[in-house]
């Protein structure tokens, strides 16, 4: 991963928003959010170079932040790629 070391940007994605370039296009997540009692979520959007959402890329509910982090690592949504396969194509950019 460019723009920063990879485990740092999992750490990151646990608690602030992130976005990443992949492919050449902007994807931003607001990172894991307590979403109602022993719930948490996050998403992935794509978005334009103006910050406005493209696309939903994906979204998911779960009970821990960890299982979180493990529904983000393991979905394949950078072009079919899993995050860990996918991640030395990504830069970390600032939002």
């Amino acid at each position: 991963m460019e723009g920063g070391q990879v485990n740092d940007f999992i750490d990151a994605f646990s608690y602030q928003s992130v976005a990443v370039i992949f492919k050449g296009e902007k994807y931003f997540s607001d990172g894991i959010t307590s979403c109602s009692v022993g719930k948490y979520s996050f998403f992935v959007i794509k978005v334009n170079e103006r910050g406005e959402c493209l696309e939903d890329v994906y979204d998911f509910e779960g009970t821990s932040i960890p299982e979180c982090i493990a529904a983000f690592e393991n979905a394949p949504i950078w072009d079919g790629k899993t995050f860990w396969q996918a991640e030395q194509e990504m830069e970390w950019v600032d939002w």
